[in-house]
Parts: C-alpha cells; sequence; structure tokens
C-alpha cells in the first residue's frame, strides 16, 4: 500500500494516512453510474479526497431526481455540489480531471469552487469547469458572435448542454440579444465582436452578464451595433468631447441623436461656452435616456444662459444665451460599460 503525501521519520511514514487516492472512469457519459478503479488502496472515511480522470462527459441527470454516482470498492454514492445539491448532466467533460471529498454518504464535487476563465474559439461552444448555482465563468471570444436577428437570445453550449444568455434590464433578466449593424449595405447581427470578454454567473437555469463587456477602437470613434460602443469626436479621457460653433445669435445645438436610444443609461453633463477665448458662462447637471426617451435635468447654469432645452423629436440640447458666443464645448462623463477612444 502507497501513503500519499508523507513524511518519513525515524524510519516511520506520517502523513494523510491515505487521505487522498488517485482513479480513472471510462463509464459512458449517459450511465448513472460511473466505476472508478485506482491504483492504490485505501480506506474509504469522511474527509477522504479522491481524484478522478473521466474518459468521458458526464451527461446524465436533471440534478433533482436524478444524479451520477460514483462506484467505489464497488458501492455507489451519489455526487453532489458544494452547494448540497445533486450534480447532473453536464457536471464534468471529456478527458477532465475532477477531485471530488468524501462526506461520509457521498462525494462532493469540490472543483466547482473554482472561478474558470476560459478561452473559446469555437463561437458559442464553451468547455470549462462543472457548473452549479452560483458558479462564475469568465469566457473571452476570439471570434465574433453573430446572429440572425435582433430578438434570438444568445445561447451558449456549455460543457455539452445549451445555457441561455441574460443581461440585468431595469430590475429585471432579459435575452441577450443580437443588435443589427449596416455592413456596406448588407445588414448582419452581431451579439459582441472578436476579443470580447464575458463575465457570467450561472443562477442554476440561466447565464447572467455581470460585467460591462469591453472593445476599444483606434478607429473614427462612432456609437456601433455589434455590442462596442465607442465615439466621434471624443479625446483620450473617460469623456465625450463635442465643440460647436454656435449655430444662430446667442444659440447654440448640441446633436446627441448619435446615442444608442435601446439602452437605458445616464451621464453627467457639463457645457461650457466661449467668448473672445475666455470662458463666458458654463452648465452642469445630467442626461439620461430611459426607454428610448431623452431626460434633461440641469443641477446649475450661469446667470449669462437663459435656457438649456432638450428636444426628444430632432435629439438636440439647445442652449440659448443672452450674448453671441464664438464657440461651445458640451462633455459627458462616461459610465463604466462606455467605451472611449484609446
Amino acid at each position: 500500500m502507497t501513503l500519499l503525501n508523507t513524511i518519513n521519520v525515524g524510519g516511520t511514514d506520517f502523513g494523510l494516512l491515505n487521505n487522498t487516492a488517485i482513479g480513472v472512469c471510462t463509464t459512458p457519459a449517459g450511465s448513472e453510474v460511473k466505476a472508478c478503479t485506482f491504483a492504490d488502496s485505501f480506506e474509504l472515511k469522511a474527509g477522504v479526497v479522491v481524484t478522478i480522470k473521466f474518459t468521458y462527459a458526464n451527461t446524465y441527470g436533471d440534478g433533482s431526481t436524478t444524479y451520477p454516482k460514483l462506484s467505489v470498492g464497488g458501492t455507489s454514492y451519489p455526487i453532489k455540489y458544494a452547494t448540497n445539491a445533486y450534480a447532473g448532466a453536464g457536471a464534468w467533460i471529456n478527458g477532465q480531471t475532477v477531485p471530488f471529498m468524501f462526506d461520509g454518504t457521498g462525494f462532493i464535487l469540490v472543483a466547482n469552487l473554482m472561478q474558470t476563465s476560459v478561452i473559446s474559439s469555437a463561437n458559442t461552444t464553451v468547455n470549462g469547469a462543472p457548473l452549479y448555482n452560483g458558479a462564475n465563468v469568465k469566457v473571452m471570444f476570439t471570434s465574433a458572435l453573430t446572429g440572425t436577428d435582433t430578438s434570438t437570445a444568445l445561447v451558449l453550449n456549455y460543457n455539452g448542454n445549451n445555457i441561455t444568455v441574460k443581461v440585468p434590464v431595469n430590475g429585471a433578466l432579459a435575452d441577450c440579444v443580437a443588435k443589427a449593424v449596416d455592413e456596406s449595405g448588407t445588414t448582419a447581427y452581431y451579439y459582441c465582436q472578436a476579443y470580447t470578454t464575458f463575465e457570467l454567473l450561472f443562477d442554476g437555469t440561466n447565464f447572467v452578464i455581470t460585467n460591462n463587456p469591453v472593445v476599444y477602437s483606434n478607429s473614427d470613434c462612432e456609437i456601433k451595433s455589434d455590442g462596442s460602443i465607442t465615439y466621434k469626436n471624443c479625446v483620450r479621457s473617460n469623456t465625450i468631447y463635442q465643440y460647436l460653433e454656435p449655430q444662430g445669435a446667442g444659440t447654440t445645438s448640441f446633436d446627441v441623436s448619435g446615442f444608442d436610444w435601446t439602452v437605458n443609461e445616464a451621464f453627467h453633463l457639463k457645457i461650457s461656452l466661449i467668448m473672445n477665448f475666455f470662458l463666458y458662462a458654463e452648465a452642469e447637471g445630467s442626461f439620461g435616456i430611459n426607454n428610448g426617451t431623452g431626460r434633461l435635468m440641469i443641477n446649475y447654469k450661469s446667470d449669462k444662459i437663459t435656457s438649456i432645452i432638450f428636444d426628444d423629436t430632432t435629439k438636440k440640447i439647445t442652449v440659448q444665451t443672452n450674448d453671441n458666443i464664438w464657440g461651445a464645448a458640451l462633455v459627458f462623463g462616461v459610465p463604466t460599460n462606455w467605451v472611449v477612444c484609446p
């Protein structure tokens, strides 16, 4: 018998006393009982960790009334997650080595305590660590994820199981759908660009995107429909900057129609007006988009500014002043999920 993880003191072995064992399993994926064989003998008791290399994935069980079992020494024991929920299909993939801890009545799959980071080059097919309710998965897609319309939800095939991807919207979970973009007269549909990273939380049924996927652009900045958001006339900071010559006596209008009006957002707003190369007047507030409608709130404005109005039809912010100004600058503070030109 071989003792694992031991030290020898005066000719006597001390250590874990066979509290670990390594085995293999070649049972087919769809079988309920996974028979394991071990090179060394050991005593199966509470606290023992067995590490099994599976030839095949597990496709058996719904994780509720049916679930896979490990057969050790001729006795079958249920497999559970650390949450005490039973394991089900997709608990491991082909060729995966998985550690389990025996708690006296069953085997706890301890590998799922870790977040898995995956680089996927196979479009929506992703293989990673076993899932459980509350598991975190980070996936970087090296290819763009494309769709066929703007209503079909993104579905990832994770460890052989189709899992719908959701996004939090207005206090609820909505399907992650593709956006249409016109590519030289041809409409294409994108869930995300290549090399986009999703941080996903598995809620037991769906993947929920918990991060704000970022894609940078060093080309002309603009708002795109394929998941990336960049800007025209932006500066190298966390702001959008727009400079205009006045469009009439004392009147300046900023066009904000280029924003993505399907995304509910709120931004810090600052307006600076220039006369004779000096600062003439300023205003500060917030601008928000709510279900396709703009909302403007000004917390402060100079008494030289008579009015600041947003027109929801023309999608313009118009500033009226007492005097004819030479120039005007509008700056939006960018939330964390907005992307700026590097």
